[in-house]
């Protein structure tokens, strides 16, 4: 099924600001939007239960271990689309 163009519309606005988030690495400042926030996105504009998703790729970006405790950020391309 085709996006709408309210849809389109939406698709290619630019997010707000404070749902941006930023991450320091000892490389890079890394810019990333939370997961929760990707989901309540595609709801918003596709409609509760009226989207999937595929995941297209994922790669680990950054790893890192301390004592008993393992922490990591990955990068993920996913396909949305309407029901």
């Amino acid at each position: 099924m085709p996006f709408s163009q309210t849809q389109r519309q939406h698709l290619s606005s630019k997010l707000k600001h404070k749902h941006v988030k930023t991450r320091r690495t000892p490389d890079a400042v890394l810019a990333y939007i939370e997961g929760w926030h990707a989901i309540a996105e595609a709801n918003r504009i596709f409609g509760h239960d009226a989207w999937d998703r595929q995941n297209i790729a994922a790669e680990c970006v950054w790893a890192k271990e301390q004592g008993n405790r393992f922490s990591c950020f990955y990068t993920a391309k996913v396909h949305a689309s309407p029901l």
